[in-house]
């Protein structure tokens, strides 16, 4: 367990059971209680940018504030649900390696192999799907699995 300052920006984090008091959030912002999934983006003063994740979807939501001394678990998206699962539900768009083709977005599940290649190459080590994507790439030779790129 760590406190929110701790964290590394852009982790996935679940609030602790063992947060003692109540989880401070500014005036008019959401409150935010125990067990629940945020994605943290940064620190701003004692308070945080943080977005709430459907823990059915994995889609990050609307924006929260909590105080940058909550305790939280950093977690992984694999502690929530199955990989197998998780690679039908993440995925990315774009125009393509030069940014002049068609716009198209799909899931890890269905992406090319070239385009999840060009996405490990293309986000930095630490966005939050960087390992997904290599995790993509490992379970595709595990289960002999190949996706030809349709736009090649």
């Amino acid at each position: 367990m760590k406190e929110l300052h701790e964290v590394p920006r852009d982790s996935y984090v679940m609030i602790s059971s063992e947060q003692e008091d109540d989880i401070k959030v500014p005036v008019g912002s959401t409150q935010i209680e125990k067990g629940d999934i945020l994605y943290f983006s940064h620190i701003d003063g004692m308070y945080s940018l943080c977005y709430i994740v459907d823990k059915d979807t994995l889609e990050i939501g609307e924006s929260c504030h909590i105080a940058a001394w909550t305790k939280v678990e950093v977690i992984t998206l694999e502690e929530l649900m199955p990989f197998e699962k998780i690679r039908k539900l993440i995925g990315r768009s774009g125009y393509g390696k030069d940014g002049k083709g068609a716009y198209r977005e799909a899931v890890l599940a269905d992406m090319s192999d070239e385009w999840v290649k060009a996405s490990i190459e293309y986000v930095s080590e630490d966005h939050k799907h960087h390992k997904l994507y290599i995790r993509e790439l490992h379970y595709r030779r595990t289960n002999g699995i190949t996706i030809k790129d349709k736009q090649a």
